[in-house]
């Protein structure tokens, strides 16, 4: 399984191809900060959007979630909706809840554009026995916003933060080390030929029903 530090496992980047596009500065509260668009290529090949702030200290969940905290000079973000599509089809795989470990993600669902608001990896999953989802005592590594990393229950975030509307994720190439035993990262874990397919049919799905898969969860747990 993929462990609870994205930097300890492949990067999906290729740091090299980083390049600038233009200034994206962000509207605070407490101000202004300060930022540019960049583009990347993922090892898949395709290329994404990211945020990278001119300190190279900013950062936001996205940033968390896949790995931007290793790129040489500062932190990336990739940006909530395409950007983050396009890393879960050509990187991740959908899996049930019950199957869920340490170092998988969850990702939230939102209205297009911004189809991706939220993304936390999982440090300490719960599942609920007989019923194969995950309680809200489950405990994961979340960066909301700007604001600093911290570890906060599923609870927390869905009633306090980005409501029920979540995914759960493994990385791609995790699904096969499983399989095989537990065996150490390869090259071929990074090829984009793991099901994706079968990944982007079920993003386009849940997008669509979002609010349907919401009620179904209500009415489950109030079994």
């Amino acid at each position: 399984m993929p462990p609870a530090n994205p930097g300890e496992q492949p990067s999906i980047f290729k740091w090299e191809t980083l390049r600038e596009i233009g200034a994206d500065n962000l509207q605070r509260e407490k101000g202004v900060i300060l930022g540019k668009m960049c583009e990347i290529e993922l090892t898949s090949g395709k290329t994404v959007r990211v945020w990278k702030a001119d300190d190279g200290q900013q950062y936001f969940c996205h940033g968390l979630t896949f790995g931007g905290k290793e790129v040489p000079g500062g932190v990336i973000s990739p940006y909530t909706g395409a950007a983050v599509e396009t890393i879960l089809q050509e990187h991740y795989q959908m899996i049930p809840e019950g199957q869920a470990r340490a170092g998988d993600i969850l990702v939230w669902r939102g209205i297009t554009p911004e189809t991706t608001p939220h993304s936390a990896i999982l440090t300490a999953p719960v599942v609920v026995e007989g019923k194969g989802y995950l309680d809200e005592s489950t405990m994961l590594l979340t960066k909301n916003g700007l604001s600093p990393e911290t570890a906060m229950a599923l609870g927390t975030l869905i009633h306090n933060f980005y409501g029920e509307s979540y995914s759960t994720m493994l990385i791609a190439c995790d699904k096969r080390k499983r399989r095989e035993g537990g065996k150490s990262w390869t090259n071929t874990c990074r090829q984009p030929v793991l099901k994706r397919t079968t990944m982007r049919a079920w993003c386009a799905g849940f997008a669509k029903n979002a609010e349907a898969a919401a009620a179904t969860r209500r009415r489950r747990r109030a079994r």
